[in-house]
Order: structure tokens, then sequence, then C-alpha cells
């Protein structure tokens, strides 16, 4: 299993005397294949966000199955008075699969100690080549946090590549929104 870890703090200022830090994001799964662990920032203005939970599983001709996964941690400490959003999850998915073939893969993005919906694709190839692209998508308000405090962002991505022929299976970066937002009162 590798495991990468880079630490990148990115730092919101509030009224309050402290401020939101994004921590350290651990990237790790035996199908992983990102060389780091970089938050990605898109667009500062609408909080979007890239983690790198690429993952890729590729099944040759004659082996009946292969199955990987690769998750995400990031944390996220708070400040007084503020809670993380996070919104409308995708990931772009490609897969390549011979006659004879099955490609399964799947995405959920949640809190530590909650569940978020899992998002699911399958691509068949029954008597042709088929080359698919899926979006595993989430629009709108996918979890938040209770109110200040350190709280972990996850994301688990798996594929299964199945049947006799050969099968790939490649996870682009997960984009997401992480909005911190003042707590209601």
């Amino acid at each position: 299993m590798k495991l990468l870890l880079t630490t990148t703090a990115l730092v919101f200022s509030t009224v309050t005397a402290q401020a939101t830090i994004f921590g350290a994001l651990q990237i790790a799964g035996p199908g992983c294949t990102n060389k780091t662990s970089e938050l990605k920032v898109i667009s500062e203005a609408e909080s979007l966000y890239a983690l790198p939970l690429n993952l890729y599983v590729k099944k040759e001709q004659g082996v009946s199955l292969d199955r990987k996964a690769c998750t995400a941690s990031l944390s996220v400490t708070l400040a007084t008075g503020e809670k993380l959003v996070i919104e409308n999850t995708s990931q772009k998915v490609n897969t390549r699969v011979h006659p004879g073939g099955t490609a399964k893969t799947q995405l959920e993005v949640f809190l530590s100690g909650g569940k978020g919906e899992v998002l699911k694709a399958e691509s068949v190839a029954t008597d042709k080549y088929l080359v698919s692209r899926h979006e595993l998508s989430q629009g709108g308000v996918v979890t938040e946090s209770s109110c200040g405090g350190e709280v972990i962002v996850r994301a688990n991505a798996s594929a299964v590549a199945m049947g006799q022929a050969k099968v790939s299976i490649y996870h682009e970066d997960l984009k997401l929104n992480l909005k911190i937002v003042k707590c209601s009162q």
C-alpha cells in the first residue's frame, strides 16, 4: 500500500482571532497513481478544489478479477463560529472494456464519523470494444460539519474490473467545493 503525505495549509481570515486551516492531505491505497498529495486550488473565489484521488485498474485478458481502491483524507481545523460545507462533488472516470469484460466504479465523499452517498457507474462490453467516460457527481450540499473544532474530509474511490477480457479504469481528480461559512446563531 502506498502512502503519500504532503501538508498544505490554506488559511481563511475571519472576524475572530482564529482562522480556518486546511491541514494535511493523505492519499493511500493500492490503486492510487498520483505521486503528490497536494490540495489543488481551482478557484479560491468559488471555494473549488481538486483532490488527486487518481485511481487506476488494469486487468489483462484471462484474469477474472482485479479490484483496487484509493482513499483521501483532509484535516480541517475550523474557527469558532464557522463550519465546513462540502458541495458539488464530481469525478470523471474513463473506462476501456474489451468484449466479455465489465468495469464497475464508485465514489463516496463524507466527513469522518458519517456516511456519504455512494455514486456508481458501470460499463459492460458484450460484443464490441467499449470506451466510456462517466461522471460521478452529486450537486448541492453533500455534507456539512458542526461549528468549530476539527473535522476530516474523507473520499473513497474504488473500481472492479471483471470478466475474461482486458479492462482498464481510470479516475481523474476529485473536484469539490469546500466552503467555510458562518454558523447560524
